[in-house]
């Protein structure tokens, strides 16, 4: 569940580094839900719509405003998980611009999103995969 919450916690922060689990998680539950909200949307549009004559009723309509206010919300974290997720593998989060290049963009997610990252301490912070890390992350907040 940690892993689940800590994207919507550290909303539009780029700072740091992010665990592969961590980055998977997010991007399975954000497609996953995007499209269970859009599916929603469309069944219910399409619902309303046959039963009053019109292309889509206001139950569609919801549904889908609802899918893409979900989308819209779930980008700045998706970039910030992005851009830690690079900092995790020792590279610059500026890479993730890359994303923007059709077809590329897709490869370097896939590639980035399953290379391990550093074992140990890299200019971006403490490994994440260690216990005390996410401890020692809020100490450092603290007294700074």
């Amino acid at each position: 569940m940690e892993l689940l919450l800590r994207p919507w916690r550290h909303y539009a922060d780029f700072n740091g580094r992010s665990r592969r689990g961590e980055y998977w998680l997010f991007k399975l539950t954000f497609w996953g839900g995007f499209l269970l909200l859009a599916l929603i949307g469309g069944v219910f549009g399409d619902l309303a719509g046959r039963s009053s004559g019109e292309p889509m009723g206001a139950a569609g309509i919801a549904g889908v405003a609802l899918a893409v206010i979900y989308f819209l919300a779930s980008i700045i974290p998706g970039w910030a998980l992005t851009v830690r997720r690079l900092h995790d593998q020792g590279t610059s989060g500026w890479l993730i611009l890359t994303t923007f290049i059709p077809y590329i963009g897709l490869i370097f997610v896939l590639v980035f999103g399953c290379i391990p990252g550093n074992d140990f301490e890299n200019e971006y912070g403490p490994d994440p995969r260690l216990p005390d890390a996410e401890s020692r992350e809020a100490l450092g907040e603290l007294f700074s």
